[in-house]
């Protein structure tokens, strides 16, 4: 009974058509479908943004698109905000698609989206929701990105969530690619970075050196864990000071607005900070 009603339950968390209670329709649902009782199935559904998404329920990612139609709401107000027709976006951990989806949506079909996947098999779920909708200005680069070019060992854990798939130096695991966005995506202005990588995010931006110097660099989302950074011997404050040096101002995220950032950022779990050069109209778009 409980897993009709946590069905119905995510079916009109997904088409309610007010933004106010709809995250709590979505997390009545998630509750009444819990992982035990939903692992396996299979579900094509159509998200709040419009496009549609093949969902493996026994995935937490997937079972929170399903549940809810959307994903990480901070996240997806800030590249809603920033996307333009024609633009260029850059989703480095595109896992199976949703933001590299939403993006092909606001960019239209002059625009470009480069989804970079490391891991091979969440790549191919990645194929096949852009293959659902037709998404043929998605490119997706079956790599990691990182501060040189080689390979790398990528460690997948069967946990039910594939977002927490991560790039290892010496341990056991699978070799994947490594490149420098330098090189992946060098090309016309890009307007956006999104970063969501584990705790790779510092070394994916050493390698991104050429394309953040100039005031019509990208501007860069990315999720900020220090503790994952540290994970990966990096120092989280290190990061924060190359980004300024680069002439970044960097933001943290809130619901409805942003705010400098400070040192307390380096006490978090996790946050999401936006780093933008002088003039980036989005400061203003998102209420900084």
């Amino acid at each position: 009974m409980a897993n009709s009603s946590g069905h119905l339950a995510a079916w009109v968390s997904r088409n309610y058509p007010f933004e106010k209670g709809q995250w709590r329709l979505g997390s009545l649902a998630y509750r009444l479908l819990p992982e035990a009782a939903v692992r396996g199935q299979i579900r094509t559904v159509r998200t709040r943004h419009g496009f549609a998404m093949r969902l493996d329920l026994g995935q937490f990612i997937d079972r929170t698109i399903y549940c809810t139609g959307g994903w990480e709401p901070l996240e997806t107000r800030v590249i809603t905000a920033a996307l333009k027709p024609s633009d260029i976006f850059v989703d480095v951990g595109a896992n199976i698609g949703f933001f590299s989806l939403l993006a092909h949506r606001l960019v239209g079909p002059n625009g470009r989206v480069h989804a970079v996947e490391a891991t091979p098999t969440t790549a191919d779920l990645l194929d096949a929701n852009i293959a659902l909708n037709g998404a043929d200005t998605i490119y997706v680069h079956r790599c990691a990105a990182g501060d040189r070019n080689g390979v790398v060992t990528m460690v997948v854990h069967d946990t039910g969530n594939i977002g927490s798939n991560h790039l290892s130096f010496g341990g056991a695991g699978s070799e994947i690619a490594l490149r420098r966005l330098d090189d992946l995506v060098a090309g016309p202005a890009i307007r956006l970075i999104k970063l969501d990588i584990e705790g790779a995010e510092a070394m994916a931006l050493r390698g991104a050196g050429a394309l953040l110097d100039g005031d019509t660099a990208p501007a860069l989302l990315f999720e900020f864990s220090p503790a994952m950074l540290r994970g990966m011997g990096d120092d989280p404050a290190t990061l924060l000071h190359h980004l300024e040096a680069k002439g970044y101002t960097i933001h943290e995220i809130h619901p409805d607005r942003l705010t400098p950032r400070d040192d307390t950022v380096l006490d978090r779990a996790q946050t999401y900070l936006l780093a933008l050069k002088p003039g980036d109209p989005l400061h203003a778009a998102l209420g900084g």
